[in-house]
């Protein structure tokens, strides 16, 4: 036990100070409710804002005027010079260095390579 519980058991005891008269409880609603103000409940009607009822044609338009936006930066960003360059260079035979790689990457065996090969 530390310190400060001897204290307050010394000075207080062990004996539970703290108590509610009988049949407290049994009555506390009635007196409670009898000591509230009577009054009536006034029902208020709420409009819906703007956006609720709305909300989904906005959403819809913003999403469409995004895509829109979008497809334009994706079809007017590419500059010809630079498309024809990747093309040219695609058509460029690769080097055996290259050939091993894909291999690798696309887990082809000799069979499979040639069996892809031999249907074209």
């Amino acid at each position: 036990m530390s310190r400060e519980e001897r204290y307050l058991e010394r000075t207080f005891g062990r004996e539970n100070h703290f108590k509610v008269p009988d049949g407290y409880f049994d009555t506390l609603t009635d007196r409670l409710m009898s000591k509230l103000p009577e009054h009536e409940t006034k029902v208020v009607r709420l409009q819906p804002s703007f956006w609720q009822r709305k909300r989904t044609a906005v959403l819809a338009a913003a999403s469409l005027l995004a895509a829109m936006f979008s497809l334009g930066v994706y079809l007017h960003t590419g500059d010809s010079e630079s498309h024809a360059r990747a093309v040219a260079a695609s058509l460029q035979p690769a080097d055996d260095g290259n050939l091993d790689v894909v291999a690798d990457y696309t887990m082809m065996d000799n069979i499979d390579i040639y069996a892809y090969v031999s249907d074209n």
